[in-house]
């Protein structure tokens, strides 16, 4: 039953209630700081003595703990190291679009920091493997029976081609180098090597240097970047020459397309010059004398002709006409 506080005795006995609750509240707060304040004193002796034990114990300092470096054998040099030589570089510009550098940056991914010991063999499909999409690779053009089409991982021969250029420059043994069917842009005529991992079409050389070597791979601003690293043993240089030794002009060539109208006319195959390359490896000493010039390899990239479809023709128009004499 609510309470008449309509006479002054009864708000006079309200306040006093309230205030007994109050103080009652004000007691159980400074009962809980106490018990705060005594558990922070207790845990803060306990870690006093703590401390104080543990530095007892210790060893003084005139006898320090025994050192475990006594006991454990030597470090061995990491094997397969290569050394800080940089004995041959290059850079290939990339032309174009996304699809195709990304195809790039993955491939470059794949064979960077490749250690290849003396007398090792490296092999672009073993040490990149297969072009799929779950790795990442995208459509890209490629050279496939005379034409270009878009496949997974097109473009990474641009790779494959970069690093056989430096690997010519390092004096390195080619095992396996295959040439593409039409020429390249981004590495000379007869320093490409086509590789196609379904068909086992691979670039592989050894490296005959005598100590191990590092392939370094990406790209930079737009170039394919490739260096190899090892120990140089002279001072002595190699360079790529090429010699054009035949050259296959495409021509223009007009087929119908028998299913487009007359007026219809479209270009389906760009022209692409064929070469006969015989390329040479050259060495020079340090003051630019020519030491040897030996013959690396043959390449033979075809012609493309230019191909336009055109529409069937017009049908003749009949002129002759019946006429009464």
């Amino acid at each position: 039953m609510p309470q008449n506080l309509s006479t002054p005795a009864a708000r006079r006995a309200a306040r006093r209630k309230a205030a007994a609750k109050r103080r009652k509240k004000q007691r159980q707060q400074r009962l809980v700081l106490l018990v705060c304040a005594a558990s922070l004193i207790l845990i803060a002796v306990l870690l006093l003595v703590n401390h104080s034990s543990a530095k007892k114990s210790a060893p003084p300092p005139s006898e320090p703990a025994p050192s475990t470096l006594e006991t454990t054998a030597p470090s061995e040099p990491t094997q397969g190291a290569p050394g800080g030589d940089v004995l041959a570089k290059y850079s290939s510009p990339i032309s174009d679009g996304y699809n195709r550098t990304v195809n790039l940056q993955l491939a470059c991914a794949a064979i960077d920091g490749t250690v290849v010991p003396a007398d090792g063999v490296f092999s672009f499909n073993e040490t990149v493997g297969e072009r799929t999409e779950e790795k990442g690779y995208l459509p890209a053009d490629i050279y496939a029976a005379g034409m270009t089409v878009a496949q997974t991982g097109g473009g990474i021969c641009q790779v494959a081609s970069t690093l056989y250029l430096v690997a010519l420059k390092s004096d390195m043994e080619i095992v396996e180098r295959h040439s593409h069917q039409f020429s390249v842009s981004y590495v000379p005529l007869g320093m490409d090597a086509s590789i196609y991992y379904d068909e086992d079409e691979d670039f592989r050389f050894k490296n005959n240097s005598g100590s191990p070597i590092r392939i370094n791979a990406a790209v930079n601003d737009g170039n394919v970047d490739i260096s190899i690293e090892g120990t140089k043993k002279n001072d002595n240089y190699t360079v790529m020459e090429y010699e054009v030794l035949a050259t296959y002009e495409p021509e223009e060539v007009e087929q119908i397309n028998w299913q487009e109208d007359s007026d219809y006319r479209e270009v389906i195959s760009t022209p692409i010059t064929g070469y006969y390359v015989q390329t040479y490896r050259c060495t020079y000493a340090v003051d630019g004398t020519l030491l040897s010039k030996t013959e690396e390899a043959v390449s033979n990239y075809f012609k493309r002709d230019k191909v336009t479809e055109i529409g069937p023709p017009k049908p003749e128009e009949n002129t002759d006409c019946n006429t009464a004499d």
